[in-house]
């Protein structure tokens, strides 16, 4: 019985070795934006957007706007925007229904807010490159994106994002509204 705790132990403390190396790999202990990046502004809502000069802020809502007015479409009006091809790619494969929706309200926002010369779309102009969806005033970088922690945790960790006001989020499609588009 004795060998047996021996070795219990032994196991134990070759764990307590190994875990600390491997509890930074789960995705809830990776460092995320500014927590992970040095100098990154703090977390306050609103801090960086309150950072932003008069004409910059007043195109971060006007952006912020036209999203929420392009998420809250209708199934059919945010299908009448998908391609023949994603209908049928997401009708056979629905893993990427929510992509192609996503794709679909940041082209309709980028329309939305053509005339605010003010914000450049970027979204796939650099084609196998991640490139920020939207430039206000040639400098600040914002994503658009849907509303889950995951979405969120990926967008900040990419390098030209420091703060969680850079990540505008809609509130994801819920399934039936995706049944409905891909229908």
């Amino acid at each position: 019985m004795a060998k047996g705790k021996g070795a219990a132990k032994a196991a134990a403390a070759g764990a307590g070795v190994l875990k600390p190396a491997l509890s930074k790999l789960r995705k809830g202990q990776r460092p995320a934006g500014a927590r992970g990046k040095p100098g990154g502004v703090g977390k306050t809502p609103g801090a960086w957007r309150n950072k932003l000069n008069a004409k910059d802020r007043a195109s971060y809502d006007k952006l912020q706007n036209a999203m929420n007015a392009s998420a809250g479409r209708s199934a059919s009006q945010i299908r009448s925007g998908l391609s023949n091809t994603q209908i049928q790619n997401g009708q056979k494969h629905p893993w990427l229904r929510s992509m192609y929706v996503g794709t679909e309200i940041e082209k309709d926002t980028a329309r939305r807010v053509a005339r605010d010369t003010n914000i450049s779309h970027l979204g796939a102009s650099n084609p196998g490159k991640a490139v920020p969806d939207f430039q206000i005033g040639g400098k600040h970088n914002v994503d658009i994106t849907g509303g889950s922690a995951s979405s969120t945790r990926t967008h900040m960790n990419r390098p030209y994002y420091h703060h969680p006001d850079q990540i505008l989020s809609y509130p994801t499609i819920p399934k039936t509204k995706l049944e409905d588009i891909f229908r």
